[in-house]
């Protein structure tokens, strides 16, 4: 078992799409921020409002994130591919 620290204060976003040539965020309804994880045992004091959450091991600190309201980890989703004048750039 491993566990996630959480920042409740910072919301997690991804580009979504793109509109001439700049990114478009959008922010995930109810997410919190994994900070950092650890194996349990090597956690660290911290301060309100940061706090541990136990995860699986699979669970990656700025790839993943805390949904405030389920109370689960999901994944941030991938970005969009960048558009160049009109063309997808892969």
């Amino acid at each position: 078992m491993s566990l996630a620290l959480i920042d409740p204060n910072a919301s997690v976003y991804y580009v979504s799409g793109w509109s001439k040539n700049k990114p478009i965020f959008i922010t995930l309804a109810d997410s919190a921020r994994v900070c950092q994880v650890v194996g349990e045992g090597e956690e660290f004091p911290i301060a309100p409002p940061l706090n541990w959450v136990p995860c699986d091991g699979n669970v990656v600190a700025d790839q993943w994130y805390f949904n405030t309201s389920s109370k689960q980890f999901a994944e941030v989703p991938s970005p969009a591919p960048p558009v160049v004048d009109g063309i997808e750039q892969l």
